[in-house]
C-alpha cells in the first residue's frame, strides 16, 4: 500500500543523483527502478506477476535440547545405563534374527532370491561371452582392414 501510494510521486520515483541506478529503457510515470523501491516492495510479500524465490529448502525441524540425552539405540530408552542399553539393544537383534530364520515366508523369499540372483549370472555370463565372441570373430576383419588402410587395430 505504501509503494502504491508512493509510486506517483516523482520523488520516489526519479533516479537518484550519482546515476547509480542505470534502466536500459526509459521508465514510465510512477515506475521505480531503484533498489530501495524494490526492497520496499518486497518487504511486503511477493509482488503480483513477480517469479517465486527459487531456493528451495528442507525444514528438519527444532534442534535437539543440548541438556536431553539422545538414544543410543534405537527402541531403547535412554533411561537405561550405556550397558544395559547395549545388551538390551543385542538381545532385541538377536530375537529378530531368530525371527526372520524360523518364518517359513522368509525362507521363501531367501530361496527365491537366490534364485534370481543365479539366473541374473547366467545371463551376465552369456553377455559377456556373446562381446568376447563377438570380438574374436571381428578381430581378423578389423586387422586386415587396418593392413589396407595403414590403421592399427586394437584388438
Amino acid at each position: 500500500r505504501f509503494f502504491i501510494e508512493r509510486a506517483g510521486d516523482p520523488e520516489f520515483s526519479r533516479h537518484p543523483p550519482g546515476g547509480s541506478c542505470a534502466p536500459s529503457r526509459p521508465l514510465g510515470k510512477g515506475v521505480a527502478c531503484c533498489t530501495g523501491a524494490m526492497a520496499l516492495l518486497w518487504a511486503m510479500g511477493i509482488p503480483p506477476g513477480a517469479a517465486k524465490p527459487a531456493v528451495k529448502t528442507v525444514n528438519m525441524g527444532k534442534l535437539p535440547d543440548p541438556g536431553v540425552p539422545v538414544q543410543q539405540y534405537a527402541g531403547v530408552s535412554t533411561q537405561f545405563l550405556p550397558h544395559e542399553a547395549l545388551n538390551i539393544y543385542r538381545d532385541k537383534i538377536h530375537r529378530e534374527n531368530a525371527g526372520m530364520q524360523s518364518n517359513p515366508a522368509s525362507k521363501y523369499w531367501f530361496k527365491e532370491h537366490r534364485r534370481r540372483k543365479r539366473e541374473e549370472e547366467k545371463i551376465a555370463k552369456l553377455y559377456k561371452d556373446m562381446r568376447e565372441l563377438s570380438r574374436a570373430r571381428s578381430a581378423p576383419i578389423l586387422a586386415a582392414a587396418g593392413a589396407s588402410t595403414g590403421v592399427a587395430s586394437r584388438y
